[in-house]
């Protein structure tokens, strides 16, 4: 279980497993499993604009943002909606932190297959600075995970341009297209 998705609103719900949250979204491919309207009426919950989805079962922690996907929750995750207190980014950012991921290590159950309990979300200590503060960390956060992640794709270019290179070197050398023999190691 995980997610149950929508993908048009009169089609079958398909469902989008808790491996489809990453980077702060729901990711719902053609392989998503489907149920009937009928199980989606009858597990569905109201989700908006202040819900944030949370893997709890297996891979613990993985966050997205609700989108207005169509979508119900299987037993592998949860959803909390940021009250008017709370800015949902910022909330968002709060849950993604070394502290809480601590915090939720420290209460997972279970041997093979950890899981995270809704009483535990629901206990889990927040610090709510106020609103404006809130929105000012929540932008600067999310600012400098856009400057990390521009920083990461181009490292990863680089060190795939870098292989190409080494191999087309080596290619060279190999074949003879370039004398290697007076080159200092």
């Amino acid at each position: 279980g995980g997610f149950i998705a929508l993908s048009q609103p009169l089609l079958p719900r398909n469902l989008a497993r808790v491996l489809n949250l990453a980077n702060g979204s729901i990711s719902i491919s053609g392989a998503t499993k489907t149920v009937s309207r009928d199980e989606f009426e009858k597990h569905s919950v109201e989700l908006d604009e202040r819900s944030i989805l949370l893997s709890i079962n297996g891979t613990i922690g993985n966050l997205a943002l609700y989108q207005g996907e169509g979508i119900i929750l299987g037993k592998s995750a949860a959803y909390i909606n940021s009250g008017t207190r709370i800015n949902r980014l910022f909330l968002y950012h709060f849950l993604r932190s070394e502290i809480v991921r601590i915090y939720f290590s420290s209460e997972l159950t279970g041997t093979t297959i950890h899981n995270l309990s809704l009483k535990s979300i629901r206990n889990t200590p927040t610090l709510v600075p106020p609103l404006a503060e809130q929105v000012a960390i929540a932008k600067f956060v999310s600012n400098k995970d856009s400057e990390f992640e521009l920083a990461i794709r181009r490292t990863n270019r680089s060190i795939s341009l870098l292989s190409e290179y080494r191999t087309a070197l080596i290619s060279a050398a190999v074949t003879g297209k370039i004398d290697v023999r007076d080159v200092g190691v």
